[in-house]
């Protein structure tokens, strides 16, 4: 997977852990994933890692002593893509023809703005 976080960019390989997805690497860059929402980013030149909180309505970013919150409407489906649109922007999640994931991108904000995943051809 390529993964990217603002202008910082790294290559990811998944994992499972419980119920979430972790992308991470070697370098110490990672992202969890619980199949809607990037829950954590860590590495990726950030200070400090970054937390998220909330699915539809309220949604909480907080990294160290910063927080930063958003709202948050509900997941629309627009075939191929799951689409939400948010007070920091719109998050999507791209399926192929069989249903499996290609691409994720959710807001972070003005500061840090995009976190993306995308599947590596």
């Amino acid at each position: 997977w390529l993964a990217s976080v603002g202008e910082s960019g790294a290559v990811l390989k998944p994992y499972t852990a419980g119920e979430f997805i972790v992308f991470a690497n070697t370098d110490g860059d990672a992202i969890t994933f619980d199949g809607w929402i990037v829950r954590s980013i860590t590495g990726f030149g950030l200070k400090v890692p970054l937390s998220v909180s909330g699915k539809e309505g309220r949604r909480s970013f907080v990294s160290g002593q910063a927080v930063f919150e958003g709202r948050c409407g509900s997941w629309v489906w627009r075939q191929p893509c799951w689409k939400q649109r948010c007070s920091q922007g719109t998050s999507e999640i791209l399926l192929d023809e069989n249903g499996n994931i290609q691409k994720i991108s959710m807001s972070l904000g003005e500061k840090l703005g995009f976190v993306t995943l995308r599947v590596a051809n």
